[in-house]
């Protein structure tokens, strides 16, 4: 198999998913009148930047890291000035409302892929975990066996391959680990219920757990593109 073909199928795929992530949050956020002060196509060095409807829209170079950037009450009198409308504050959200900002991108994504993959939506969102973290913590092994079955079902069926990607994706994004739309629900839910306010109310050393799953997905996932990848490389070469 071609490295350019395998290279492309991979990165065609995060961005896909990433695009997918932005559309999503952007459309809910639009749907409670939530202004969108920012938002970051992807991730890495900036391509081009431009402003459309007051919002600041950079495309960036790496297939990682899209992300939005909310409109505060402590935003500069440019950002506010350069609004097309009136829009809401993110201070502005009750509880309900914040916690349903946090859950688009996961239903989002389910929504995407039951149409995709059917009746098997189950099973891949049962093994999404079990697959991210075993290929993340084994990327020379178990990383490359999924990364080159991915491959195959893109082969087979692309938007069926998307959607699987989705199912698993959906379900990663629950969990609550630091910055995740899973830790947002969470944090929002126990502030709302209890009135604690995760982080604040506890130190670093007890946060760090939420920090090591993210870091350790990013860093083994790199890996197993390395070793999926380099070995088609070099007998390109």
């Amino acid at each position: 198999m071609a490295f350019g073909e395998s290279a492309f199928i991979m990165g065609a795929s995060l961005t896909a998913i990433n695009v997918a992530f932005i559309v999503i949050t952007a459309v809910a956020a639009r749907t409670i009148g939530l202004g969108v002060a920012e938002i970051n196509i992807l991730g890495g060095p900036t391509l081009i930047s431009f402003h459309f409807g007051g919002t600041k829209i950079a495309v960036k170079s790496l297939p990682i890291g899209s992300g939005l950037t909310f409109r505060e009450h402590g935003a500069t009198r440019e950002d506010r000035n350069s609004a097309s409308e009136p829009a809401r504050y993110l201070e502005d959200l009750n509880s309900w409302q914040r916690i349903l900002l946090a859950l688009s991108a996961p239903i989002g994504f389910f929504l995407i892929a039951l149409p995709l993959v059917g009746s098997s939506i189950g099973h891949h969102n049962a093994t999404a975990l079990p697959d991210i973290y075993l290929g993340a913590i084994k990327p020379t092994t178990t990383g490359v066996e999924l990364l080159q079955r991915y491959v195959d079902a893109w082969h087979l069926a692309p938007l069926m391959a998307l959607g699987i990607l989705a199912a698993k994706y959906s379900v990663y994004l629950l969990v609550p680990t630091a910055g995740s739309p899973g830790f947002i629900a969470t944090a929002t839910l126990l502030k709302s219920a209890f009135g604690y306010e995760p982080p604040g109310d506890f130190n670093l050393l007890v946060a760090i757990p939420l920090f090591l799953p993210p870091l350790i997905v990013l860093g083994g996932w790199s890996l197993a593109t390395f070793f999926f990848l380099y070995p088609l490389l070099d007998a390109a070469v």
